[in-house]
């Protein structure tokens, strides 16, 4: 993907290329941008407005017209994350609020823990668990057996026996069933008084009383408009005095419950609420007694029932006990209140809740299972984290290993002293900084794996590192874990970023120098670019194995390319000091560079007339008609040099620098002198090299101050 990017910080303007799954390298000096473009995709992908504000380049700052920032290219990239010195400071070495210990990094538990085989398990368990719930809350037959119990002893009011304030008093069953024995005044209403579907009796009361009412000084019949009798209105004034609508609707609910109720009595019980319902004899004592024992075992019989519901596991930590108690709560109702419940239909019940404790055990068991299996991955995923993580620390040479504690959903991870039976307290004071880098560089990678970002974006991740410590974490993230290495730890499909789309930034070329070809047959799929900010405009330019050469070799081409003696001056006196040949040749082109007039030996002395012919010689055999007398006066003439400067790549820039300075010429910008130093000496320079004049590796502001200095 081609990724542009406009008026964010120091980048005006630029396009970089990153290839999906792969390993992508930007390599640029410091003050490129390297930084710019991390922080830039990363608003824009999250489309994050606070972070985006902050790109605006500082020189548009205090402005009233600012151009807009703006990243394109990213629609395949919504979630991104960064290592670079804020996730250090932001994430590690924090205290844990339980054991107040000091932990590596927080969210330990979904870090190191929370797999995708760890999600996969725990959802089957918890559909398990919510099957466990479904059969038991949603069991339509035994919710309405318990609703049913429950309002026969509301029914019954509260206490031991029937409460005086109960429905069944209020509703004169005490003195018989109303409805049963009517009077012979009202028995041409019967049908309207017995018709207790729906309390159509109470309502047909309720209609009459308000018909009563209406038709108080009218006379007539609100629906035929005939006139009405008086004493037909006299004896509907009787009815509704004699059967009261309310408590008629309340003996009507009563004898409602009753009916329900008596399919779930044995026959006994039954006959005796069915002679309830069917006489008009009152509640004597002996009645009481009778319904006292029914409701007695009613009640005993629901806590049974609300004993299964109590059975549901709310949580996983439930699992144990839900098993242990399913036993005590097998159904027999002919045990209770001396067989009252002995029913078919209340055995049928039996059968099929002692059924369906048998499945709840059943699948209570399965979950168990699943923990146990689950307790196992979450232990196995533990100790091969904490012994690849360990393994790294020994390869890389670092005295301290990890150890991380889970319980529950919770999780930290420890630093220990290797030997010491203690957490490293007050890391940030204990540790050195390239030691808290590596720890912060091994736990972001494990912490990026498990959120699987679109892109991850390392911001110089090891240049502060040593060879051996580099490379094992380059080990650790890029390659391959080998299986005859004892010290690789637990062995890994892939390395931890291996396959991941990741940018990796980074000012240090010994980093691009492995990658791309020292190792480059480790790193088949690693791809990378060298940028350079060139007044705002950034560029990349790529960077393929056969871009390294040697010093030496580079020299030896340096020689035959450059476009003018001096220039070749230069570069041969650095390739006869890399082969070691510091003889009379090396001493006149030293003597050259320092402006000398007469080449000196390395005592000082002038040199003879036979050291000075076969310098001369030895030099011509790279370049053909070096004269000596004739370069040492274009050394020396300023005009020259700047003619040869202004012609000169960015690299050849410097070389001729160095020489107009010379000895005698000072500047008090020391960070350029000593740049400029670094550079043209060979003791400063790495085996390999990526061609200077291909790679303008000199920074925008160094050429800048040399073009100051020499008024070019």
């Amino acid at each position: 993907m081609k990724i542009t990017i406009e008026n964010c910080n120091n980048i005006d303007s630029g396009t970089i290329e990153i290839e999906p799954n792969k390993l992508n390298i930007k390599y640029a000096n410091n003050g490129t941008g390297k930084s710019s473009i991390a922080n830039s995709i990363k608003a824009f992908a999250t489309n994050d407005q606070e972070k985006k504000n902050m790109l605006i380049p500082y020189k548009y700052m205090g402005k009233a017209t600012k151009p807009d920032s703006n990243v394109t290219g990213i629609d395949d990239i919504h979630t991104v994350e960064i290592f670079d010195d804020k996730y250090v400071n932001q994430f590690l070495f924090q205290k844990d609020k339980a054991s107040k210990e000091e932990v590596l990094i927080n969210d330990s538990f979904s870090i190191f823990i929370k797999t995708p085989e760890y999600d996969e398990n725990m959802k089957k368990i918890k559909d398990q668990l919510q099957s466990i719930t479904q059969t038991i809350q949603e069991h339509e037959k035994l919710n309405n057996i318990i609703d049913l119990f429950n309002n026969f002893i509301k029914k019954c009011g509260t206490g031991k026996g029937i409460a005086k304030n109960s429905d069944i008093i209020r509703a004169d069953l005490s003195t018989g069933n109303k409805l049963v024995n009517i009077a012979p005044q009202y028995e041409k209403y019967t049908p309207f008084l017995q018709d207790r579907e729906n309390f159509n009796n109470a309502n047909w009361l309720a209609w009459v009383n308000n018909g009563i009412n209406y038709m108080k000084d009218r006379k007539i019949c609100p629906f035929c408009l005939s006139p009405v009798k008086e004493e037909n209105i006299d004896s509907a004034k009787a009815l509704v005095k004699e059967f009261d609508e309310k408590k008629i609707a309340k003996l009507t609910d009563v004898l409602d419950v009753f009916k329900k109720i008596r399919v779930y009595l044995n026959n006994d019980s039954q006959e005796f609420l069915e002679r309830i319902e069917n006489e008009g004899v009152g509640l004597d004592d002996e009645k009481n007694k009778k319904l006292t024992e029914i409701k007695s075992a009613i009640n005993e019989g629901l806590e049974s029932l609300q004993k299964l519901k109590r059975l549901t596991p709310y949580s996983l930590n439930d699992i144990d006990d839900l098993i242990k108690n399913i036993e005590e709560k097998t159904l027999d109702f002919t045990k209770i209140g001396n067989g009252i419940l002995d029913s078919q239909q209340m055995n049928e019940i039996a059968d099929i809740m002692n059924n369906m404790l048998k499945e709840v055990s059943d699948k209570a068991k399965d979950i168990k299972n699943s923990l146990d299996e689950q307790k196992s991955i979450i232990q196995n995923t533990i100790e091969t984290n904490k012994t690849n993580i360990n393994a790294f620390l020994k390869s890389a040479g670092y005295n301290y290993e990890v150890d991380i504690n889970q319980k529950d959903d919770t999780a930290n991870i420890y630093l220990k002293p290797i030997g010491v039976n203690r957490v490293v307290d007050n890391a940030k004071e204990h540790l050195s900084y390239g030691e808290r880098n590596a720890f912060a560089m091994v736990l972001f990678m494990y912490s990026a794996i498990s959120k699987n970002p679109d892109l991850i974006i390392l911001d110089d991740p090891i240049s502060s590192f040593d060879g051996n410590k580099k490379f094992a974490l380059l080990n650790m993230m890029f390659l391959l874990s080998q299986s005859n290495d004892p010290g690789a730890g637990v062995q890994n499909e892939k390395a931890m970023l291996q396959g991941k789309t990741v940018l990796l930034l980074t000012h240090d070329f010994s980093t691009v120098l492995d990658i791309v070809h020292t190792l480059h047959r480790c790193f088949p799929d690693a791809q990378a670019h060298f940028l350079k900010n060139i007044g705002g405009t950034l560029g990349e330019q790529r960077i393929k194995n056969d871009d390294f050469k040697s010093v030496l070799n580079i020299t030896d081409t340096m020689i035959k390319i450059a476009n003018d003696n001096l220039i070749k001056a230069v570069h041969l006196r650095r390739f006869l000091e890399l082969r070691g040949e510091k003889e009379d040749a090396y001493n006149m082109l030293s003597s050259l560079l320092h402006k000398r007039l007469k080449p000196t030996n390395r005592q000082g002395l002038e040199m003879d007339s036979d050291g000075y012919t076969r310098a001369t010689e030895h030099i011509r055999k790279y370049i053909e008609e070096f004269d000596y007398e004739t370069e040492v006066g274009r050394v020396r003439n300023d005009d020259i040099l700047r003619e040869i400067y202004r012609n000169a790549t960015d690299y050849e820039k410097i070389l001729v620098f160095r020489i107009f300075m010379g000895d005698d010429r000072e500047t008090t910008n020391n960070v350029l002198q000593k740049y400029i130093n670094e550079l043209f000496h060979v003791e400063n320079d790495s085996i390999y090299q990526l061609v200077p004049t291909t790679f303008s590796n000199i920074p925008q502001y160094i050429i800048d101050e040399c073009d100051n200095i020499m008024g070019c």
